[in-house]
């Protein structure tokens, strides 16, 4: 399958996610996630603010803020395709924006330079145990994470969006860990 089918298979398949599996698997992706110890290690802890059928974020971003980490998340620039980390001090300082988006309320948020944070929590439609990962097409994080040169990126998913191999294309990002709740996958030596 090429990119475009994964996609809309995947799409297809999270739409059916159930309440107890969302609740089951979020919890523990955030569970995992507190054992690599790349997240324990962090100062600066950037993670998206999830959509109804994603691996929920509160839980991560509520345990990240109590343990002293500073927390970003993405914001995206009108120029498509580019974002930026701004920093949150609570989920107070997150809204809805287009599209029924979740996003950092702009008056209240502080851009940090991406190359001082430490790890970063990405979303994909689809992953592969070698890193490799499909997003929404649009190239944010393909963009955005070679700027955060000196973190560690662990993609999150359900455990179908993890497949045998998935297509890449020369400007994709490989992940070093992929969490399904499940599992941690390492990916790629390097990073830990």
């Amino acid at each position: 399958m090429n990119k475009s089918e994964i996609r809309q298979e995947i799409l297809n398949r999270r739409r059916l996610i159930s309440s107890n599996e969302q609740q089951h698997y979020s919890l523990a992706v955030n569970t995992l996630l507190t054992k690599i110890p790349a997240f324990c290690a962090a100062k600066n802890f950037m993670t998206y603010l999830s959509l109804p059928d994603e691996i929920q974020t509160d839980e991560m971003i509520a345990k990240a803020m109590q343990a002293g980490k500073q927390v970003c998340v993405p914001m995206l620039r009108k120029q498509a395709g580019l974002m930026d980390a701004v920093i949150i001090e609570s989920l107070a300082d997150v809204g809805i924006g287009k599209f029924g988006l979740r996003v950092p309320n702009k008056g209240n948020c502080t851009t940090i330079d991406p190359v001082k944070i430490d790890i970063v929590i990405v979303p994909g439609l689809a992953f592969d145990l070698q890193g490799n990962r499909i997003g929404f097409g649009k190239g944010y994080y393909d963009r955005f994470l070679p700027l955060a040169s000196n973190a560690v990126y662990v993609g999150v998913a359900w455990p179908f969006q993890i497949l045998s191999h998935i297509p890449v294309s020369q400007h994709d990002v490989q992940m070093h860990f992929v969490l399904t709740g499940e599992e941690i996958y390492p990916c790629y030596e390097g990073r830990m």
